[in-house]
């Protein structure tokens, strides 16, 4: 359960949060992403030699009108694995970027999403963790850690199971709540 009237900060996942992923498509657009942050002149190469990959998102109407209201109450920050470049270019794309207060990605940390990226995002917003509301489509990485350190979760698609406070199929589900002080 979550009392929206409690909540200040929204921690939010990119891929297959804010917009959908498959898994082997999502595997190799990541992959592309951290190749062509780290290792440009490899990028160059690959890109000579396979058909461009691009990413794989385009302008959300729909998110951007989530975006809107969730902002109208909260402050918005992105906490993701992937590398800071690549996910403000996926942010862009989507139409999300205005309405994002800041960035907490791998670049940062040099390993895989955990506890530490929240406590990150509960230093940056000087909050209590309990003000705060990761929201993510992997129990793993967006739902345990925040949890432990006192977080508020809400689960995008996949699976409803019992750790996360809130399941919704699809990310735009979130605006309903956004509007409410009640407990959900």
């Amino acid at each position: 359960m979550i009392y929206f009237g409690d909540v200040k900060v929204l921690g939010c996942d990119i891929d297959g949060t804010l917009y959908k992923t498959g898994g082997i498509r999502s595997f190799v657009h990541n992959a592309y992403d951290t190749v062509s942050y780290v290792f440009p002149n490899l990028a160059s190469l690959v890109r000579g030699h396979l058909p461009r990959i691009s990413i794989p998102v385009g302008y959300d109407s729909k998110l951007v009108k989530t975006l809107s209201a969730a902002k109208r109450r909260f402050g918005i920050f992105v906490v993701t694995e992937g590398y800071e470049t690549p996910a403000i270019k996926k942010l862009r794309e989507l139409g999300a970027f205005p309405f994002v207060d800041g960035l907490i990605c791998y670049d940062m940390f040099g390993h895989p999403k955990d506890a530490e990226y929240f406590l990150e995002l509960i230093n940056r917003t000087r909050m209590p963790a309990e003000t705060h509301v990761s929201i993510g489509d992997n129990l793993r990485t967006d739902i345990i850690p925040a949890k432990t350190i006192g977080m508020k979760t809400i689960k995008v698609g996949g699976n409803k199971t019992s750790s996360e406070d809130l399941w919704v199929p699809e990310f735009t589900e979130t605006e309903k709540f956004f509007e409410s002080s009640n407990m959900v």
